[in-house]
């Protein structure tokens, strides 16, 4: 039975797209669930002697080739994919899931192109085209959904084309000069 889960964690995340039935046998599929999809679980039952896991809506399989029981923390990690993070620190890029051959090194603010996610030891990685990063809040962050419509590098200068407001922080609350002043103006970065 070690190529199953037998006890409820709680919470269970598809490591491929997996399929969730009406009834405990898996015979009548309802609809498929997404890879790095977190679902919470409520019990574990048996059919023909293998276990299933209870959650909303129906049974998925315990079968640890399709599912794994994420760490005890996983609220502190991304477990979607919206195809593209930022690091918010430096960080390194390794050539394995458990991060420990590194690549290289990615600067603070580098927006990165993320192929999928995969986990080890319940931990979600992000894997890029050429390795994998950690999935930890604390050192990327997904960008909104319209982040094509954003810098995402240092252009150098800018030029203003409608009513512009400078701010001297990054939360955008202090703002420095009167918006009505700032029009056309061209605004140089360091």
């Amino acid at each position: 039975m070690s190529k199953y889960y037998t006890t409820n964690s709680g919470e269970i995340v598809a490591l491929t797209d997996i399929k969730l039935y009406s009834e405990v046998g898996l015979k009548n599929v309802i609809k498929t669930i997404s890879a790095g999809s977190l679902l919470k679980t409520q019990g574990v039952e048996y059919a023909s002697g293998y276990p299933r896991f209870k959650v909303s809506g129906g049974y998925i399989t315990a079968n640890r080739s399709f599912v794994v029981q994420p760490t005890s923390n996983i609220a502190n990690y991304y477990t979607t994919n919206t195809g593209q993070i930022a690091s918010l620190t430096d960080i390194h890029v390794y050539s394995d899931v458990a991060l420990t051959k590194l690549v290289r090194t990615v600067s603070a603010g580098t927006l990165l192109k993320v192929q999928g996610i995969e986990y080890i030891s319940g931990y979600p990685r992000y894997k890029l085209a050429d390795g994998y990063i950690t999935a930890n809040k604390s050192f990327v962050v997904q960008p909104v959904s319209s982040i094509n419509n954003y810098y995402t590098s240092n252009p150098g200068e800018i030029s203003a084309s409608k009513v512009t407001h400078l701010y001297s922080d990054i939360d955008l609350v202090d703002c420095k000069i009167n918006p009505n002043a700032v029009r056309t103006k061209k605004i140089s970065f360091l």
